[in-house]
């Protein structure tokens, strides 16, 4: 379920200040839960959205939207979707960033580093901590927060926040929930829990080539490595629920001082997974759980793109 017919609504309200036309799509991703399977035909699709961010950039203001996906009412995975609005800036009072779940494992190398951390007046105990283990040199924890930015200024938060769990890796990798985080604070320049976090942090399960990667495509067949956008994007519109002008209307697209009627993002994402699939994961729709899309020069109808497909490490035993 795409994200952008509903920025678009957001968009064009007074919330944002904003119109359709100056809109342009700049970033697009989704991941599927390693243990769910493909939709299938007949299931029952709903997406649940949240506001993460108005940002201001040097060609606009920016908006960032997420959501929770569910199949047959259960959670099968997230998405997160970013526009731009050309020529226009957010009030710098009206900026704000919220980020929901976000993951930090870190290690305390020392006493002293236990020290540190047990002295944060955020980070609280469980009530049964007399029963839990005690933090000890080398104990690894797995912090996962949702912290909110609300600004007074540009470069001057007026309220910053940030909660979540802390909890303690043992042997087999079992986590146990040893803590808790609470933090806020009025008037700041930073979040000193996020800091704290990142200055302890530990590499993650992702591991990177040292050569840079290597190509996967296995054919020198260069159509099944490019395809062309379509002549009309009417069909699309009606498909995807984008039905913004600049996509169908060639007038209002030169009013909008775009070179032509733009291709939607979303079918060129679609476009070029569809050619990873098919080189990377060897045609199995259900192999590709995660995807994300920059999208940094404009799309227009009948342009020939062409893909170039590079597995340049590893995560948790999945391709990069």
């Amino acid at each position: 379920m795409p994200l952008v017919p509903q920025i678009l609504s957001i968009f064009s309200s007074s919330l944002a200040d904003g119109g359709e036309l100056e809109i342009i799509q700049t970033h697009n991703k989704y991941q599927i839960f390693d243990s769910v399977q493909p939709v299938c035909l007949g299931d029952s699709v709903s997406t649940e959205m949240y506001l993460d961010e108005f940002a201001n950039t040097s060609y606009g203001k920016l908006f960032t939207v997420s959501a929770k996906m569910y199949c047959n009412n259960a959670q099968i995975g997230r998405m997160q979707a970013s526009c731009l609005s050309r020529g226009n800036f957010f009030k710098p009072e009206r900026l704000f960033r919220r980020v929901r779940g976000e993951t930090t494992v870190i290690q305390l190398s020392s006493v002293e580093d236990v020290y540190e951390l047990e002295s944060k007046d955020w980070f609280i105990y469980r009530s049964s901590s007399s029963f839990l283990p005690k933090l000890l040199a080398g104990s690894v924890l797995e912090f996962c927060l949702d912290s909110t930015y609300a600004s007074k200024s540009e470069s001057v938060y007026s309220r910053v926040t940030s909660s979540g769990t802390a909890m303690l890796r043992q042997r087999g990798g079992r986590l146990l929930h040893i803590a808790d985080v609470s933090y806020e604070w009025l008037n700041c320049a930073g979040n000193p829990v996020v800091d704290y976090l990142n200055k302890h942090r530990v590499s993650s399960s992702e591991c990177l080539f040292e050569s840079g990667g290597y190509s996967v495509v296995k054919t020198d067949d260069e159509n099944t490595l490019s395809f062309t956008a379509p002549s009309s994007n009417r069909e699309y519109a009606v498909l995807g629920g984008d039905y913004n002008p600049i996509h169908t209307n060639e007038y209002l697209a030169d009013v909008a001082n775009l070179p032509g009627m733009l291709t939607h993002g979303l079918w060129t994402q679609s476009a070029t997974r569809a050619v990873v699939e098919m080189h990377a994961a060897s045609g199995e729709m259900g192999r590709l759980r995660s995807f994300e899309t920059e999208f940094t020069q404009m799309v227009l109808p009948n342009d020939r793109l062409s893909v170039d497909i590079v597995h340049f490490g590893m995560d948790d035993g999945r391709m990069l």
